[in-house]
């Protein structure tokens, strides 16, 4: 995967020591692990914020819920 600063983002692959961990409406998940894979599961009307440091290797999740509109 292409990043924008022209890095190249590290795929880790499927792996025996890929584990998922799932991201809640109003969490947050970082991990610096490869193996490690995080899911946002019925986003909905919800946003998923991802990050990833390609220095650092670390990459982050938030599984944010968006407000009522109803005012």
């Amino acid at each position: 995967m292409q990043l924008s600063g022209g890095d190249v983002m590290p795929n880790p692959g499927p792996g025996p020591i890929a584990r998922t961990k799932s991201v809640r409406t109003g969490d947050l998940a970082v991990s610096g692990d490869p193996g490690d894979v995080l899911v946002a599961h019925g986003l909905g009307s919800c946003i998923a914020v991802t990050a990833y440091d390609p220095i650092l290797r670390v990459g982050g999740m938030a599984h944010v819920l968006c407000p009522d509109s109803r005012g």
